[in-house]
């Protein structure tokens, strides 16, 4: 995918955790600038998560890292709560089996949003802004992290309408490769 102005991606997440450990499904990217003056500034992730620390375990997130130095990058205060009051989580009822869009965009220069729109009551929240000095988006990528042992639980998620905008026009995916963590690795 080329440099883009905006991702978008439907998640639903059809089986939840049984047990009290974190999951995340999240549409990653990295920000980047065209020219590339600098390339690969900084990358950041929207999604829903599975974590404790969240009434009935159900948060959604946008946060993201600088490339250089790792440091999270600021941002608004999202105007959802925040149990634990982490900035880049916050407190979101969300429904197993129901289907949500990530949108990633510009809405100025250097602030990028993230929102998601409930696909059945079709509301729209901004989930907040990041702050990151660059022009687009780059490497698009939808995951799932599961900080579980892989035999003790099971719950499952699908990905659809992967989408770019890419020079005004959306590109819809047309395909995509899977990979997996190799068990040597944690995975």
């Amino acid at each position: 995918v080329g440099a883009a102005t905006e991702y978008s991606a439907t998640l639903e997440v059809l089986s939840t955790p049984t047990e009290a450990r974190i999951a995340f499904w999240a549409l990653g990217c990295a920000f980047v600038n065209i020219p590339p003056t600098v390339s690969g500034v900084g990358g950041a992730h929207a999604g829903l998560q599975w974590m404790p620390l969240h009434p009935n375990s159900r948060a959604i997130n946008w946060g993201g890292y600088l490339t250089a130095t790792g440091a999270e990058l600021p941002g608004s205060v999202s105007s959802l709560p925040s149990a634990p009051n982490n900035p880049n989580t916050r407190d979101f009822n969300w429904i197993a089996g129901r289907k949500y869009r990530f949108r990633v965009f510009s809405p100025a220069a250097n602030t990028w949003r993230a929102t998601v729109t409930d696909l059945v009551t079709n509301t729209t929240t901004t989930i907040r802004d990041l702050t990151c000095n660059a022009t687009h988006l780059g490497s698009p990528v939808v995951w799932t992290e599961a900080f579980t042992d892989c035999g003790t639980t099971s719950y499952h998620c699908r990905w659809t309408d992967l989408t770019a905008v890419i020079n005004s026009v959306p590109v819809d995916a047309s395909s995509v490769y899977l990979t997996y963590q190799s068990v040597e690795n944690g995975g």
